[in-house]
């Protein structure tokens, strides 16, 4: 069944026209007016795991669908060093529904100026270059009942739960080293989630997407711009640090100790 999904998601650029020219382009489902995270789009963040450093830039623009991190981020590696350089992808948070879906992580090295697909006008489009797009993982999410919460003395459970999923992916450094050298050293990845009655019928428009992160690959130091590095050691430990080049009283949005952030 995956790999049928996963033909089905490519072949389906064919269609794209016909799937344009319908009158679901840009309409919102029945029933969803903008409910946001987790009905309407998902967030996505990289979180460096193993021999990796995420570096970060304060300067990057607020986006209205973001995760924990800027949407443009650094990812520094020992390109001498043969170790398994291993980032998370964070996809977060899908609402409990009673159908099955499918959770796509898709990158892609170029953009697109328009959507392939048709998707909810609350949430993100999907802005990958689909002729080149690559999937990086692709996962089965079984249907999630809501749950009926007692009330209690410090209130009440709202009974739809989201779920969370982190995948963990080992980038070769040898492609990484390829890329670099060939100029392509950045990617752009977002995460999607479909019903699997709508994927296997070619239906979009109540895809939901993550914002688009681009990743850019560097085989040494942050670039001066970092505002914030983290380092995963090879034990899966990470270290926060704050550039000395920022002044955190200059900026009143920054944080003075970005050991507080949550991963």
């Amino acid at each position: 069944m995956s790999i049928k999904h996963q033909k089905t998601l490519k072949a389906s650029v064919l269609s794209v026209t016909a799937l344009a020219a319908s009158s679901a382009w840009g309409k919102t489902p029945a029933g969803l007016t903008g409910g946001g995270l987790g009905i309407d789009y998902l967030a996505l963040d990289e979180v460096p795991t193993k021999h990796v450093t995420v570096c970060e830039s304060s300067k990057d623009e607020e986006k209205e669908f973001t995760g924990l991190f800027s949407d443009k981020l650094w990812i520094s590696f020992d390109a001498a060093d043969r170790q398994t350089y291993r980032v998370s992808f964070v996809i977060s948070e899908m609402v409990a529904t009673d159908e099955d879906r499918v959770l796509f992580l898709v990158y892609s090295s170029r953009t697109s100026p328009s959507p392939f697909y048709p998707t909810t006008e609350e949430g993100p489009t999907l802005g990958l270059e689909m002729t080149e797009m690559e999937v990086l993982g692709m996962y089965n999410i079984p249907a999630l009942y809501r749950g009926q919460s007692p009330d209690n003395k410090l209130g009440l459970a709202i009974p739809t739960p989201a779920s969370k999923m982190t995948v963990n992916f080992n980038f070769d450094a040898n492609k990484l080293n390829t890329m670099i050298r060939n100029g392509k050293e950045t990617i752009h990845v977002q995460a999607a989630l479909i019903k699997v009655s709508d994927l296997e019928s070619e239906k979009f428009e109540n895809m939901i997407l993550s914002e688009m992160d681009s990743l850019t690959f560097i085989s040494d130091d942050c670039p001066p711009e970092t505002t914030y590095s983290y380092v995963a050691d090879g034990y899966g430990n990470i270290t926060a640090t704050k550039s000395s080049s920022q002044d955190s009283s200059a900026n009143p949005n920054s944080d003075p100790n970005p050991r507080t952030k949550s991963f």
